[in-house]
């Protein structure tokens, strides 16, 4: 397979970890695509099956920061479609998971959706305990974790805490003042919903609707 990785190219779990499982993948030979903004410390010397695409951030003096999700997502899309990606794992929903799903939607007028690469996002603490739980990103943390097509995380603990949220992200879904699927509540019954779309090559997009109940 063709894999791309979005990993932090410093000291710390999430580099270690994604770098340590892309040279394992790439021993076993499939090849392998790094994206960071310097290559990652576990790295090292130059090995088979394994590419480093640096991802080169414009600094522009009308904003403070500089654009390093936005670059990541412009990079991801470059190397997926020349190079043919069927996955890229993305560590961190914030920022990678989020500049891969960008990706995805910067290749949908040139790949199929079918033939577009799979999102699998690993959760690592601070995507749940810090800026999950930080009221103003959760839903950004939601939209990433949703639009994956696989997520894991690399605790038992972190686990119940992103299925915490997801649930609690569903409830509100039908149960807030401004929740998109508000109309589906029920007297009686707690109910939790996802709305979402779908494209339709035929004609215009489908909306969707799923739900459970009770909640509890």
């Amino acid at each position: 397979m063709k894999i791309g990785i979005s990993c932090h190219h410093t000291y710390g779990g999430s580099g270690a970890i994604a770098t340590e499982l892309g040279k394992a993948l790439a021993a076993k030979g499939h090849s392998i695509h790094f994206f960071s903004q310097a290559a990652p410390f576990r790295l090292g010397a130059f090995a088979r099956n394994i590419s480093y695409h640096e991802v080169e951030v414009m600094h522009y003096p009308l904003f403070d920061a500089p654009f390093y999700t936005l670059a990541l997502a412009s990079k991801i899309a470059e190397v997926a479609y020349y190079e043919k990606l069927d996955v890229v794992h993305a560590h961190y929903a914030i920022p990678h998971a989020l500049s891969a799903m960008l990706a995805r939607q910067m290749l949908e007028d040139k790949c199929a959706e079918s033939k577009c690469f799979k999102l699998a996002t690993t959760l690592h603490g601070t995507d749940i305990t810090v800026v999950g739980a930080d009221r103003g990103m959760q839903d950004v943390v939601r939209l990433a974790i949703n639009k994956s097509d696989g997520v894991t995380t690399v605790s038992d603990y972190l686990k119940d805490e992103t299925i915490r949220t997801i649930r609690e992200g569903l409830y509100s879904v039908v149960n807030s003042e401004n929740g998109t699927g508000k109309r589906a509540k029920l007297e009686g019954v707690l109910i939790a919903g996802k709305t979402g779309t779908a494209q339709n090559p035929q004609g215009p997009t489908h909306a969707w609707f799923t739900c459970y109940g009770p909640t509890s």
